[in-house]
């Protein structure tokens, strides 16, 4: 039932309730009760069917919740968002329009974005080289042209190399919807009306792990901030000279976040022999909040990568296990294969091992 025929049916009883209003027999009133009981029984259902078709086609464009390793950004009270758009979805190669960092802090109710200039030449993790970061994106896509993931996650290493802050989500968005976005990330405000006016056009046109329910969590956290809350910077070429600035700016939103709370110590070792690691995974741990009191080489290589625990059910340890992308995680008691001595010395063990050695 469309909006017309809708609001054709609550004239047409608001009329006929009018009408029947002169009459002042109870058994006339208790008729209208029942029409209107029907009624809006009968309106609330249709705008219900309406509101599901609706609801199931948007949530198409969205990541479905379902994979091994979720992460949640409504359970974090500092997040991160990787918002890219592109010139063109379909055009080959793909390039980046604009790439912005986004850093949102719940307990202090603020977002700060970070415009990345799109001519900074950057480290590209892996075997790439230095490259101007508007062409990371293609440059992962080159060898995997049936979908993004490639492009997607030598970008998201980049930008997470750049801020020692994991990306936590991302969106990726032809820049003929860049407008809606903006007023969604930049001021609160959400105003989808040109990209629902042709839907399939739009699901063409994203790319995103957000899930819908997180997308509605951004919108409803974005909505309750004033616009001094708001805060745009440019990603200046000081930050790469200087990672201290950057690290400074992180660490202020992260001072008092979950994981700066549970005080758990945390050691970090370089386990693949890659030079630099360990001194990265301490920058990443620091700027998520976390004490670290311990830095260095492993006495073996690891061809697999731990986390080594006291005790389970923490947001520390989840929050690891993301940012290096760690998947074995195990109590101490439970490694006794493992003879660092940092494991006598601290609450968490990141062992950085071959498998994620790339993360530079």
């Amino acid at each position: 039932m469309n909006n017309l025929n809708i609001h054709q049916l609550v004239v047409f009883f608001g009329s006929w309730l009018s009408t029947r209003h002169t009459t002042k027999t109870s058994s006339n009133r208790k008729k209208v009760k029942k029409i209107l009981a029907v009624s809006s029984l009968f309106l609330i259902s249709a705008l219900f069917l309406s509101g599901l078709g609706f609801y199931k086609n948007l949530t198409k464009n969205f990541a479905a919740a379902t994979s091994e390793g979720d992460y949640f950004i409504s359970e974090q009270d500092v997040f991160s968002l990787l918002y890219v758009t592109v010139d063109d979805m379909n055009m080959e190669p793909v390039l980046a329009t604009s790439i912005r960092m986004k850093l949102f802090d719940r307990n202090n109710g603020k977002v700060v974005s970070y415009s990345i200039p799109l001519d900074m030449v950057v480290d590209v993790p892996g075997k790439f080289g230095e490259e101007e970061i508007s062409k990371v994106f293609a440059l992962g896509n080159l060898n995997n042209k049936e979908d993004f993931r490639n492009g997607i996650s030598l970008l998201d290493k980049t930008v997470t190399s750049l801020f020692g802050f994991k990306v936590n989500k991302y969106i990726i968005v032809d820049s003929k919807f860049q407008t809606e976005f903006d007023s969604l990330f930049e001021t609160g405000s959400l105003n989808m009306t040109a990209s629902l006016n042709d839907l399939s056009k739009f699901k063409n046109s994203l790319i995103t792990d957000l899930t819908f329910n997180e997308f509605i969590n951004i919108y409803t956290f974005t909505r309750s901030l004033p616009q001094d809350r708001f805060i745009k910077k440019d990603f200046i070429p000081q930050y790469t000279a200087n990672t201290s600035l950057i690290d400074e700016e992180v660490r202020d939103l992260t001072f008092d976040s979950s994981i700066a709370l549970e005080k758990k110590s945390i050691a970090v070792l370089n386990g693949a022999g890659t030079p630099g690691l360990a001194q990265f995974g301490n920058r990443i741990v620091q700027n998520l909040g976390g004490r670290v009191v311990g830095v260095g080489n492993a006495l073996q290589v690891y061809s697999d990568s731990y986390i080594i625990v006291d005790e389970t059910d923490l947001i520390t340890t989840t929050s690891l296990a993301f940012s290096f992308g760690i998947g074995n995680i195990m109590l101490k008691r439970d490694a006794a294969f493992i003879r660092e001595n940092e494991l006598d010395r601290a609450d968490i063990v990141v062992i950085m091992g071959l498998d994620i050695k790339d993360i530079l």
